[in-house]
């Protein structure tokens, strides 16, 4: 029997081709010669340290690890271990817990605390971490890699998709009339002469009016509006000149007409004299007028039904401004196109963009609104950054200045639920307390004057609120228990109740009467609010 490789002396005392080694040669054990009984990196002893193993001339430097050469094999060393912590959160549902946080290989688990952290042991080395049991409206990313130190901590953000909270859309003001769902389904009032309200006619209606549907979102333009079903089904009704009903004509309708194609949609937003909408593919689709762009298809062509955003961008939500459009993909970030002028695109220009640009910042954000010729983003944190068009300080920043990339809303606390007029913008403090600025001539900051602000001050009396939304010139939020004033008389509120305040020229406010209030008034008659 001949073996190749091994020196003659060896060879001929070897009696199998499975044995790497004659026991007599053995001197002594790579236990006590050697340093440290760590395994090596590549499966075998090298080195002087280990010679005296066995003559050197024989094998020259190179002992196998465990291979009979040590006697007896020593223990390896354990494996060093670390840390691997940080939390889970979604950029618009904010922080996750109760998430199932899992190392692959290990199987090891925890589970994200009340603040959504987490703390979990792995092997020193790159670690595979997969979530589990999150809510249904988000999806579980793929496992992410983690280079885990030893005898040390690594902190990871793991960011989560989700969908924007349903329901999000339940209060649409527009021109001079305003659609709503209530505890008892779709109503809509106020000014109808392009048949906005979605009742059959084109008479006017000062107190709410059912529209058929059950649609459980709603979206209003200058004089159109759009209602989604909980089955994805979006049909539109008003004005349909420029092609904003989305159904391939070029006509106004009185009642809800299906938009065409066909498509599921997740969301819809209606701008003055366009819409768009979101599907669960993470494609945009827009219609109607398009001078500016708006629609994002890279041209000025307008389509009476809906044509695809030009852009390979997931996104999860959409809003549709006067004449632009601006949206989120999933990972938080803004996208805008359409009229720049104003610098209402914030990608640090004032240029109009016929396809989707990035908004000029690092900022992830949770929600979008847009009205006229600014917009803001609210983070998971809560701060508020706004762009565009500052003439009456709709961008709450201190100045009347315009601005082509975001700026920053100045408030201590943390805001929510903003939303956007045509120069003024509302939100709601932590204290759930309608703050306003911006343009301020119809009343719709609600502060008892018509002065304008610049930055962020209080509403009174509009306290209580879980929602808001603004029109071009109003502003309309739903209050669980709020003290009023009407006409000089004191009420009180104490069902989820709407409360405006404002322009109620058209009617808009849905209490029987045009007549516009300084002060948040009670509105929609009749109706209570989920």
């Amino acid at each position: 029997m001949a073996i190749t490789g091994v020196p003659e002396a060896i060879a001929s005392r070897i009696t199998s081709p499975n044995v790497s080694v004659v026991e007599e040669k053995r001197k002594a054990s790579a236990l006590a010669l050697a340093p440290a009984a760590s395994p090596p990196t590549d499966g075998f002893f090298t080195g002087a340290a280990f010679v005296g193993a066995v003559p050197e001339a024989d094998v020259p430097a190179r002992i196998p690890w465990f291979s009979g050469w040590t006697d007896p094999a020593p223990t390896p060393a354990p494996i060093p271990r670390g840390i691997i912590a940080g939390a889970v959160r979604s950029p618009f549902r904010g922080l996750l817990p109760n998430v199932v946080v899992r190392e692959v290989e290990s199987a090891a688990s925890t589970t994200t605390a009340a603040n959504a952290t987490f703390s979990l042991s792995a092997d020193v080395g790159t670690a595979l971490v997969e979530l589990d049991g999150l809510p249904a409206e988000c999806t579980a990313p793929a496992a992410r890699a983690v280079t885990v130190p030893a005898n040390a901590t690594v902190t990871v953000e793991l960011l989560v998709d989700c969908w924007p909270f349903a329901g999000a859309t339940t209060l649409a003001p527009g021109a001079d009339f305003m659609c709503a769902v209530a505890k008892h389904g779709p109503h809509c009032w106020g000014a109808n002469a392009r048949g906005q309200l979605g009742i059959g006619s084109t008479s006017d209606s000062l107190l709410p009016s059912l529209v058929s549907g059950g649609y459980t979102s709603v979206t209003a333009g200058v004089a159109h509006a759009c209602g989604r079903t909980s089955a994805a089904d979006v049909r539109c009704w008003g004005a349909g000149d420029a092609g904003q009903l989305g159904n391939g004509a070029l006509t106004d309708r009185l009642t809800p007409t299906p938009v065409a194609g066909g498509h599921a949609f997740l969301a819809v937003s209606a701008g003055d004299a366009h819409t768009c909408a979101v599907k669960g593919d993470g494609s945009v689709w827009c219609w109607g007028t398009n001078a500016s762009g708006q629609l994002g298809t890279g041209s000025t062509s307008s389509s009476a039904s809906p044509v695809l955003v030009a852009s390979s961008v997931s996104f999860a939500t959409v809003a549709a401004g006067a004449q632009h459009t601006c949206a989120l993909d999933r990972g938080g970030a803004a996208w805008c196109w359409g009229a720049g002028t104003a610098g209402e695109l914030g990608d640090g220009a004032s240029t109009t963009r016929l396809e989707p640009v990035a908004v000029a910042t690092a900022e992830r954000f949770a929600a979008l609104t847009l009205r006229g010729a600014h917009a803001c983003g609210t983070t998971a944190a809560g701060a508020v950054l706004c762009w565009g068009e500052n003439l009456d300080g709709a961008l709450g920043d201190g100045t009347n200045a315009p601005r082509t990339s975001p700026t920053t809303v100045l408030h201590n606390g943390k805001l929510s639920t903003v939303a956007a007029g045509a120069r003024h913008t509302c939100a709601v403090s932590t204290g759930a307390i309608a703050l306003c600025w911006g343009a301020n001539a119809a009343g719709q900051l609600g502060i008892g004057t018509t002065a304008p602000r610049n930055t962020p001050t209080a509403a009174p009396s509009a306290t209580n609120l879980s929602q808001l939304s603004a029109g071009p010139d109003y502003t309309c939020g739903v209050t669980s228990g709020a003290v009023t004033g009407t006409d000089g008389n004191i009420v009180v509120i104490s069902t989820r109740s709407l409360l405006c305040w404002g322009s109620n020229a058209g009617g808009q406010f849905g209490r029987g009467d045009r007549t516009s209030s300084l002060l948040p008034a009670g509105a929609a008659f009749g109706l209570t609010f989920r």
